[in-house]
C-alpha cells in the first residue's frame, strides 16, 4: 500500500495516522473489557453461593476454588484492557505527586509481594501537576509491582520524584520525550536486571517472562499506554545484577495548576452535600 509521512515524521498507511490506530485499538480494547466484565459477573458471584451448599472437604470445593481464582485472573486482565481504553481527554485535576506516591507506597507495603523488600520512605517534593489521578496511580502501581516481583522477596525498592527541564528530545520506547518541563518519577529496584535482548519488549501487550498463570503481560503495557495518553513517556535503564530503573516523564503545566488551584479556593466550602455510591 502507498505510504505517507505524518507531521511527526512517522510513516503510516496512506490516510491513516498514528492517532487513528491508537483510537481504534483503544475502542476495541474497551469493548472487549466491557463484554468480559458482563460474562464474568456470574463467574465471580456464583462460586461463593455454590460453595455454601457443598459439604466440607472433597474435590468439589477445591474445583470451586480453582474456578473462582481463574475468574479473578480474568477480571484482572479485563481491567488492564480497560486501561487501554481510557480516553486521552479524561478529566484532569491539580494533584500533588507526593500524595499519589505516598498512597501507592502504603498499598505496596500491604501486599504479599513486599514481604522481605525494603521500601524507602518518600522524600517530599511538593510538586503539583495536572493529571488524572486513578489512571496515574494504576500505572505507577503496575511498575512497582513488577519491580517487587523481580526482586523475589529480597532487595530495596526506591520511588522518587523531581522536576526538570528537557532541553533537547530524549530517545525513548515508542517515540521521544520532547523538549519541555517535566515531572519525573523514578522507580528503582535492586533485582537481577532486565536482559538487553528483551528490554525493548517489556511494554509489549502480553509479553511476560513469568510462568504460565503468574502474569498476564498487561501490567507494564497498560502503564505505558496510560503515561502516553497523558503526553508522557517511560524510559528503562537496567544492568545485570544491579537492578532496573523505570523513569516516568509527565508534562508539567505550572500555569494550569495555579489556575485550577485558584479556582478551587474561590469555591464555597463547608456547605456542600457529598453523595457516595458504591456498586
Amino acid at each position: 500500500m502507498d505510504k505517507s509521512t505524518d507531521s511527526e515524521g512517522v510513516k503510516t498507511e496512506k490516510g491513516v495516522t498514528d492517532n487513528d490506530v491508537c483510537q481504534a485499538i483503544r475502542s476495541f480494547s474497551g469493548r472487549i473489557a466491557h463484554d468480559f466484565n458482563n460474562l464474568l459477573t456470574p463467574l465471580l458471584a456464583y462460586p461463593e453461593l455454590i460453595r455454601a451448599d457443598l459439604p466440607a472437604g472433597g474435590t468439589s470445593r477445591s474445583l470451586m476454588d480453582t474456578l473462582e481464582e481463574t475468574a479473578e485472573t480474568m477480571a484482572y486482565i479485563a481491567s488492564r484492557l480497560a486501561d487501554f481504553a481510557l480516553p486521552c481527554g479524561r478529566s484532569k485535576h491539580p494533584i500533588c505527586i507526593d500524595d499519589v506516591l505516598q498512597q501507592l507506597l502504603v498499598q505496596l507495603n500491604e501486599t504479599d509481594a513486599s514481604v522481605g523488600i525494603t521500601i524507602t520512605p518518600l522524600q517530599q517534593s511538593g510538586i503539583q501537576l495536572m493529571i488524572s489521578h486513578d489512571p496515574l496511580a494504576k500505572a505507577l502501581k503496575a511498575i512497582c509491582l513488577n519491580a517487587l516481583d523481580a526482586m523475589e522477596g529480597k532487595g530495596v525498592l526506591t520511588v522518587s520524584s523531581d522536576e526538570l527541564s528537557v532541553g533537547s528530545p530524549i530517545p525513548s520506547p515508542g517515540g521521544e520525550v520532547p523538549a519541555g518541563r517535566y515531572v519525573r518519577v523514578s522507580v528503582h529496584d535492586t533485582g537481577p536486571g532486565i536482559p538487553p535482548e528483551i528490554r525493548e519488549d517489556v511494554f509489549e501487550p502480553f509479553f511476560t517472562t513469568k510462568q504460565m498463570g503468574r502474569g498476564t503481560g498487561l501490567g507494564l503495557a497498560s502503564a505505558f499506554g496510560i503515561v502516553r495518553n497523558h503526553g508522557g513517556m517511560i524510559q528503562v535503564h537496567s544492568e545485570k545484577e544491579l537492578g532496573s530503573t523505570f523513569v516516568i516523564y509527565l508534562p508539567a503545566s505550572k500555569k494550569a495548576v495555579e489556575k485550577a488551584m485558584l479556582s478551587s479556593e474561590s469555591l464555597l466550602k463547608g456547605k456542600e452535600t457529598v453523595l457516595l455510591v458504591d456498586d
